[in-house]
C-alpha cells in the first residue's frame, strides 16, 4: 500500500513525467516479474470485512457452534 501511494506521488508530481499517461506499478515490467517470483500474501479477511460483516460471521459461526451442541442434533450424526 505505502509503495503504491509513494509511487503515485512521486510520477503525479514529477516535471518530466507531464502529459505522460500514468503507469499502474504493478504493470511495470520488473515488478510483474518480481511478483510472478514472490507472490504477495492475500489480504487478511479482517481488513476487507466491515464491522458489521465481521459481526455477522462472528454470529453465524456461534449460532453453528451451539447447535452442534443441541442432544437432538448430535443424534441425527
Amino acid at each position: 500500500f505505502l509503495v503504491n501511494q509513494t509511487y503515485g506521488i512521486m510520477t503525479s508530481q514529477n516535471p518530466k513525467r507531464a502529459g505522460e499517461p500514468f503507469t499502474e506499478f504493478f504493470s511495470i515490467p520488473f515488478v510483474e516479474e518480481r511478483l510472478k517470483q514472490h507472490p504477495r500474501p492475500p489480504i487478511p479477511l479482517s481488513l476487507l470485512l466491515t464491522e458489521e460483516e465481521a459481526a455477522l460471521y462472528i454470529q453465524s459461526f456461534w449460532r453453528a457452534c451451539v447447535v452442534r451442541c443441541d442432544p437432538e442434533i448430535q443424534e441425527l450424526n
